[in-house]
């Protein structure tokens, strides 16, 4: 038996509000905080998050999990999906 194959990426980004990413450089200023201060909190680097806050780059879930953690809110929130 042949295992399905993985959603196309354009599939996955269609399931997120467009311009998601744009909440976060909010969020973290809301909190205070640097983009180094949070990469490092979130134990990357700031190269790394500079890219997934202006939507460069995807960002992964685990990092994006610790994201909304460190928030203190939830992953639909994180990407502009509820209140």
């Amino acid at each position: 038996m042949v295992a399905p194959a993985a959603p196309r990426r354009e599939a996955q980004k269609a399931a997120l509000p467009e311009g998601y990413w744009k909440g976060w450089r909010q969020l973290r200023k809301a909190r205070g905080l640097s983009q180094e201060a949070l990469a490092g909190a979130l134990g990357i680097s700031y190269s790394a998050y500079r890219r997934y806050e202006s939507g460069e780059r995807d960002m992964p879930l685990s990092i994006a999990v610790r994201l909304a953690d460190l928030c203190q809110v939830s992953l639909d929130e994180l990407v502009g999906r509820g209140s």
